[in-house]
């Protein structure tokens, strides 16, 4: 029988469905589960060679390209954990996540490789890998690496139940708004069930074993998955993946390209676009709206959203742009894995901030004292879930103590989102609790401002951050930026958003920019725009715009 394990799933898809497309791709074509299969087994016989196996790691520096996909499988193969680095990341932040999690190996796309020389690899690397993936560049790279068409001559690897256990790690270093980038560690069964890998993509039926997946798959057609977010990132990276082991149909792009987008869309039948929020929202649909008619998208029946806000006003755009299309969003953590999905209905979120989801059988409140609050109507706190959850942080036990609490005889990850509950079985995200500002006393979650702003027709994009106030303790202030050619007062903007926040949450302060900066993983960079409306203030009498009592 198949154990609840990443690559002993993927073997049974590519057993059952060889010949079927896995991975479509712009520039490098496609792959069918046998070749995906073939190539993957291969690297891992050369990482076995080097003596790479169960519970070793193996670090990822690439942009999203079949050789990921590989590289993290052949990882899988061996009973090793594939190592996500962010090619964001500078070479300072890179060089801490590999002394933290010592791979033996480090598989990265040329482009990179000039990085890596200017770096020191930990000791832990040894002697032929690092391996570098052809990319079309013309990068020095570091003198002892290898190529990786040189390591697909190797032979594959032979059948091994001890790499294929529901115990086997994974491994997810997230860079959260703060702090460093964290590994987190998870047993290969937890983290599948964690995701929703026990329900089909479409059916939303649920398996009682591994073996029934490929069964319930078969008696659909496959289904067309286009990830756009990068596979560095785990919502990436679980898009991906899920989409393989129920033997669907992954389309990727190796740098998000909004026409490209729809063009493939368009081109390749896809079924399901999967994106990370606004940031990749809004462009898709400001393209939409120069020429609705350019594309035929009759092919498209979702739009998944997970990961980031996805403000109300773009849902709305999606709506009328792409009448019976349904959009997803969904929530959860890299400690938690999915906290929830829901539907999106037109015009409910205005009042709530952000996004709404059905309340699971594993998912609590916990309050500030760390006891778990009731969940009805009104009641809000810290989002908990139970059950299959990660492990820990990897090296660090104060921080897994603090996230990973004993209550009430169960065990639970609270990593610090704050959530409400507004009916029986809907619970509204409303933002990390690092993030959130004290003004008056009152809490206010930065994201549900942010979610308001970006609903004025003149903002393209705004972050919200609390600064000293001497009559408010802090002050709510929003660096916003405005689309090309528009303009707007703090009293409008405030007088826009009156309708869906409390008057205590609206801005006191605003400051244009000309860009939003968010961190190398993606994420709000909150500690940049505290510091830019802090120098504006430090640099005239009153705020650039405004200041509002």
């Amino acid at each position: 029988m198949t154990e609840w394990n990443i690559s002993a799933l993927f073997e049974s898809a590519a057993r059952r469905y060889p010949d079927r497309e896995a991975v479509v791709t712009a520039d490098q074509g496609v792959r069918t589960f046998r070749e995906l299969e073939s190539s993957s087994n291969r690297l891992a016989g050369y990482l076995s060679a080097l003596d790479v196996g169960t519970d070793d790691h193996v670090a990822i520096l690439a942009q999203n390209c079949v050789e990921w996909i590989e590289s993290a499988l052949a990882a899988y193969r061996i009973g090793a954990a594939p190592v996500n680095l962010n090619y964001r990341y500078t070479e300072r932040e890179l060089s801490q996540i590999l002394s933290d999690s010592e791979p033996m190996a480090v598989i990265a796309n040329r482009q990179f490789g000039s990085r890596l020389v200017n770096m020191s690899l930990p000791p832990s690397v040894v002697s032929g890998g690092v391996v570098m993936v052809e990319d079309g560049t013309d990068v020095t790279v570091p003198k002892a690496s290898v190529t990786y068409a040189d390591c697909l001559r190797a032979r594959p690897v032979t059948d091994s139940a001890a790499s294929r256990t529901g115990d086997a790690r994974y491994v997810m270093y997230t860079g959260g708004t703060t702090g460093s980038p964290k590994g987190v560690i998870w047993r290969h069964e937890d983290v599948l069930k964690a995701h929703g890998m026990h329900r089909d993509l479409v059916s939303e039926a649920e398996v009682d074993s591994p073996d029934s997946i490929l069964e319930l798959a078969g008696e659909r057609e496959p289904v067309t998955v286009m990830a756009l977010g990068q596979m560095m990132h785990a919502n990436g990276l679980w898009t991906t993946l899920k989409t393989l082991l129920w033997g669907d149909r992954l389309v990727i792009q190796r740098r998000f390209d909004p026409v490209g987008v729809w063009d493939t869309v368009a081109e390749r039948g896809v079924n399901v676009l999967s994106f990370v929020g606004d940031a990749m929202a809004r462009p898709l649909v400001d393209e939409l709206e120069r020429d609705p008619q350019r594309w035929d998208l009759t092919s498209l029946q979702a739009i998944n959203s997970a990961a980031a806000v996805l403000s109300s006003s773009v849902q709305d755009r999606f709506f009328e742009l792409l009448p019976g299309v349904s959009v997803v969003e969904a929530i959860g953590t890299s400690e938690t894995g999915m906290e929830g999905a829901a539907p999106v209905t037109p015009g409910l979120r205005r009042d709530r901030g952000g996004p709404s989801v059905k309340i699971g059988p594993d998912i609590g409140l916990v309050d500030d004292n760390n006891r778990l609050v009731p969940l009805r109507p009104g009641t809000s706190g810290r989002i908990a879930r139970t059950g299959n959850i990660a492990l820990r942080y990897h090296r660090d036990p104060e921080k897994t103590r603090s996230t990973f609490l004993q209550i009430d005889g169960r065990r639970w990850a609270v990593p610090g989102d704050y959530g409400m509950v507004v009916a029986s079985e809907t619970l509204v995200l409303k933002g990390r609790g690092s993030a959130s500002i004290n003004t008056g006393g009152e809490k206010v979650f930065a994201e549900e401002v942010e979610s308001a702003l970006k609903g004025h027709p003149a903002i393209l994009d705004a972050l919200v951050v609390g600064v000293p106030d001497q009559r408010w303790g802090n002050a709510v202030a929003a660096l916003v930026q405005f689309r090309i050619g528009e303009t707007a007062s703090l009293d409008e903007i405030r007088d826009y958003c009156r309708g869906t926040l409390a008057s205590y949450k609206l801005p006191r302060i605003l400051v244009p920019t000309d860009r939003i900066a968010r961190s190398p993983s993606g994420k709000p960079d909150y500690g940049w725009a505290r510091l830019r409306v802090l120098e504006n203030q430090a640099c005239q009498d009153e705020p650039e715009v405004g200041v509002s009592e």
